[in-house]
């Protein structure tokens, strides 16, 4: 599975692929993550700025594993 967005006015992309393994019947894992790609925003601390120059260079790289069991 997989999903890609894109915002048009800032070129920012974020792609989100997934594999999804059924255990069984009732149970399944689900392994993902999401990449950005778009210019990073900056963020300054005391004074609580930020610059937002993307909108998918917010987001962080991430990787997840769930699982899933129905009753």
């Amino acid at each position: 599975m997989g999903v890609l967005l894109a915002n048009l006015d800032d070129g920012s992309i974020l792609f989100g692929p997934g594999v999804i393994y059924s255990i069984s019947d009732e149970a399944e894992l689900i392994l993902g993550g999401s990449i950005p790609y778009g210019e990073k925003s900056s963020y300054v601390a005391n004074d609580f700025a930020l610059d937002v120059k993307s909108e998918f260079g917010l987001y962080p790289r991430s990787v997840y594993l769930l699982g899933r069991v129905y009753f």
